[in-house]
């Protein structure tokens, strides 16, 4: 994960002024065009509070992608219980074709798809109101202050 340094620059006081100019390259264009072939996509990115595109796959349970702007990594989950959601991180995880679809295509791009431990791997960032930075803040989400899974 060395590009993580590369994108926040100081990871002690990190910028997320890198989020709008990536944002705007759309770096993941032919992946989204590929998932929103899969299903109906809804954009749900919010570069305000996140440092990641956001997509929701419609189905009868629906899916979450988020794509790292920080570097080749993604979240895959469905919409679980009370709001949480299930990773997936394999096939072994998939319970619908869209699910193995989805992470087909994310692993066709190259983007790494990251387990709980993963996630919840401690880093050195100094974020407001975060007592212990994760990666899960780092790549996705640095104002998040509870672990959505």
């Amino acid at each position: 994960m060395q590009r993580i340094t590369t994108a926040y620059q100081d990871l002690r006081h990190p910028r997320r002024s890198f989020a709008r100019t990536i944002a705007r390259t759309g770096p993941y264009r032919d992946l989204v065009g590929e998932l929103g072939s899969l299903a109906e996509l809804v954009d749900d990115t919010d570069i305000d509070c996140d440092v990641c595109f956001s997509y929701l796959l419609e189905a009868a349970v629906p899916v979450l992608v988020r794509i790292s702007m920080v570097g080749p990594y993604a979240v895959l989950a469905r919409a679980g219980q009370d709001g949480r959601i299930e990773l997936i991180t394999g096939d072994r995880d998939c319970r619908s074709d869209l699910e193995r679809s989805a992470l087909h295509v994310l692993l066709r791009h190259q983007v790494m798809v990251l387990s709980a431990d993963q996630l919840e791997h401690p880093v050195a960032l100094d974020l407001p109101e975060i007592d212990r930075p994760t990666v899960h803040h780092a790549l996705f989400s640095p104002e998040d202050g509870i672990r959505p899974w």
